[in-house]
């Protein structure tokens, strides 16, 4: 579909300097469009986020790199190809990161702690209403789980099976 875009480094304050809408957590405003005109509308078409971060475990001698800590993916289509358009809250999943795996798949992966991940998706032609929504921890709450519904495995085919070996006398 593309290249990956990188969205904006965004510093955050420890948990315990947050805002009064952080709940004990850290948060992460990040607000960014990504026009795809003309997707072909795949069930496993997704779009995979992976969250990076400097410092912490695994970081002490440079605590200014950035190490991918989490990913997860979103889902774009449903079983019907239709688009999955509304505002939805996902968990982050720990590492390595899978975009081969359908997001069902992805749902048995161990959570990454308490990090969840909240977007927007919205048709295009509905894209200019949508822009003047204000980003904002405050509006959490209108956001839901997608229903993801597992992809239906087809059946392994099934053979007929083999003839019965046939003995051949010869008359000699």
């Amino acid at each position: 579909m593309g290249e990956p875009t990188v969205l904006p480094t965004v510093y955050t304050e420890p948990a315990s300097r947050a805002n009064n809408f952080s709940y004990g957590f850290c948060n992460a405003l990040i607000g960014a469009k990504q026009p795809v005109p003309k997707c072909p509308p795949e069930p496993d078409l997704g779009i995979v986020v992976e969250l990076q971060a400097a410092g912490g475990p695994a970081a002490e001698h440079d605590k200014h790199t950035l190490i991918t800590r989490a990913w997860t993916k979103i889902p774009l289509f449903d079983n019907t190809s239709r688009l999955i358009a509304g505002r939805f809250r996902i968990p982050m999943r720990n590492v390595p990161i899978k975009p081969f795996l359908h997001p069902s798949q992805v749902q048995k992966i161990p959570k990454y702690g308490d990090s969840d991940l909240y977007y927007r998706i919205v048709n295009m032609r509905d894209a200019e209403i949508h822009s003047m929504a204000q980003i904002s921890a405050q509006n959490s709450n209108q956001y839901q789980t997608p229903q993801i519904i597992r992809t239906p495995v087809p059946p392994p085919p099934s053979y007929p099976p083999p003839p019965s070996p046939v003995s051949i006398k010869s008359g000699r």
